[in-house]
């Protein structure tokens, strides 16, 4: 394993308290040749993923121990591997780029020379992905991070410095307070294009800044949803779905909007079988993907849904069952498919019963545009219905939270909405 001595330390993204710091920190972003930048980005890009997959438990050791690191070390390795396993061939990424240009009908000489990313904080691998693409694009990245995430965008900035084709302004993170409007305001006035992430109430808020023809994309609320038919699987293949479907359940802690909130599964005579192993799959990746810590109310949120669902047993609904122990470090209930269908996250895996495909298109329609994937294993008829309700991607178990490179984030194309 490499010593990577500069991950000894991590500081926090330098905190901006107003307008004349900002434009301190990003007055001579966009100097330097561009067409230089565009032509090494590939390369560049490639060297840090290639290199952070090499490190990847070096680094996750090193931010696990940041107060703000709510993960642990564990997972952190894996979100670093399962995204920059796909930015390590230069050639990949320059015909990639090249493709996604060609898609949008754009010149690359033509785009955005300073990029700004207001992140969320909930998941690192969502903001590191949106600052490979801009890197690929040669931009300067002016990062806003969140009071939540203060250490991984610092993290890559680092990684990036220690690049041999990078450009000093390639990650350019910061911080200031939601309430410093004027400080939002003007660094999107000042930045050529805008990537935002939040909460749909956030996106509302920021988007009052955004002058009419400002390049800008907005990432707003989604959710996704797992759907299991298990009529045309054998016995044989049900330790592998459960162990597919435990990692969707559990990877990142269901933080980000790939993360699967309810599986719905079709009544069979595999049923309790298939429980009972996603059962022994979940502690299984307890043990190996750790639950990182929760906060005080997201504790609360899943005692009251265990709660509600013992209740419901007691009760006499027929479907309903906690299955996992109070100590256990995630949570497995059974229920019927009428109610909400979105469960609390935190590692928690509530099964929603139903007999025909009518029942899940009836539970999803409040959803209907704000679902990002379906993990799916069912019947063409559902998977056609779901589509037309809007859905775009679907994959199969195991892959909600590993998207292949170039996909289609929020129906947006690589790039779409920065020219």
């Amino acid at each position: 394993m490499t010593d990577n001595q500069h991950f000894k330390c991590v500081p926090r993204a330098k905190l901006v308290t107003n307008v004349d710091e900002l434009r301190t920190e990003i007055a001579h972003l966009d100097s330097g040749d561009a067409s230089q930048r565009l032509a090494v980005a590939p390369l560049a890009v490639s060297e840090m993923a290639k290199r952070l997959v090499q490190e990847a438990e070096t680094i996750a050791n090193a931010f696990a121990q940041e107060a703000d690191a709510f993960y642990s070390g564990p997972m952190i390795s894996e979100g670093i591997r399962n995204l920059c396993v796909n930015y390590c061939d230069a050639a990949v990424l320059s015909k990639r780029r090249a493709k996604w240009l060609g898609n949008i009908g754009a010149d690359q000489q033509d785009g955005p020379k300073v990029l700004f990313h207001n992140l969320a904080g909930n998941l690192f691998v969502s903001g590191w992905e949106s600052i490979f693409h801009g890197l690929l694009l040669g931009c300067s990245n002016v990062v806003r991070c969140s009071r939540m995430d203060q250490v991984f965008p610092v993290a890559l900035q680092q990684e990036w410095l220690a690049t041999e084709r990078a450009w000093p302004s390639g990650v350019v993170p910061l911080l200031w307070d939601h309430t410093k409007t004027e400080i939002t305001a003007e660094v999107i006035r000042s930045t050529d294009a805008s990537i935002f992430f939040g909460s749909d109430d956030a996106l509302r808020a920021i988007s009052k800044f955004v002058p009419a023809d400002k390049p800008h994309r907005m990432h707003g609320s989604r959710a996704s949803f797992e759907v299991l038919d298990l009529s045309s699987v054998v016995s044989s293949d049900l330790a592998e779905i459960a162990d597919a479907v435990a990692y969707d359940f559990s990877v990142y802690d269901q933080q980000g909007c790939l993360s699967p909130r309810t599986l719905f599964l079709r009544k069979h005579t595999l049923e309790e079988a298939f429980i009972e192993l996603l059962y022994i799959s979940m502690r299984r990746m307890a043990l190996r993907l750790p639950r990182g810590m929760l906060s005080l109310e997201e504790k609360a949120v899943l005692c009251r849904h265990r709660d509600t669902t013992i209740l419901a047993q007691i009760s006499g609904d027929p479907n309903a069952r906690v299955v996992s122990l109070p100590d256990e470090d995630f949570l497995l209930t059974l229920n019927g498919i009428n109610g909400d269908s979105l469960a609390p996250a935190g590692r928690c895996v509530d099964v929603r019963f139903y007999d025909r495909n009518e029942q899940v298109i009836k539970s999803l329609a409040s959803y209907q545009g704000k679902i990002s994937t379906i993990g799916f294993s069912g019947d063409d008829h559902l998977s056609a219905a779901l589509a037309d309700m809007g859905i775009e991607r679907f994959c199969r178990p195991g892959q909600m939270q590993k998207p292949e490179l170039g996909w289609l984030h929020d129906k947006l194309r690589p790039f779409e909405g920065l020219f």
